[in-house]
């Protein structure tokens, strides 16, 4: 591993330690589904994500810099993308056709382009299966390469 990727897995840890702490504030603040769009590129997309999410961060850089190996965590991030882009994908494809509304569309980035609450899930689901796409792609790329 070269010193820069070291030194980038020590700040992504670090700043999951804060992002955790940060997110218990928030929950205790009612702030439990505020979005995180900066946030998104790494999986959270409400504080509460970052609960469990920060420390999976935390601990696949650990892992990662324990190991020396700059692709593992590459892998980490790739497959955790596989996960959390099927997971979002089947949301979206459920919250299109149930009577009960867990997210209003309004409330998504997003809507005020669109203004239709269907096509917005349908959006969002199209858009996590494009990610599962890529991610599964670079899944196998990248675990071709750790091998």
């Amino acid at each position: 591993m070269l010193d820069y990727q070291s030194k980038a897995l020590l700040i992504f840890a670090f700043s999951n330690c804060y992002l955790f702490f940060k997110a218990a504030v928030k929950i205790n603040n009612k702030g439990l589904g505020e979005y995180t769009l900066s946030l998104v590129p790494i999986g959270i997309f409400v504080w509460a994500d970052a609960l469990l999410i920060a420390p999976f961060w935390i601990l696949a850089s650990i892992v990662s810099l324990l190991a020396k190996d700059w692709i593992l965590f590459l892998l980490f991030f790739s497959v955790f993308w596989n996960v959390r882009s099927a997971g979002e994908a089947i949301y979206y494809f459920n919250q299109q056709f149930s009577q009960i509304t867990r997210i209003p569309a309004k409330e998504l980035p997003g809507y005020s382009l669109i203004k239709n609450d269907y096509t917005t899930w349908f959006l969002y689901q199209v858009l996590a299966q494009l990610v599962l796409v890529f991610s599964i792609i670079s899944s196998v790329y990248l675990f071709h390469l750790w091998l």
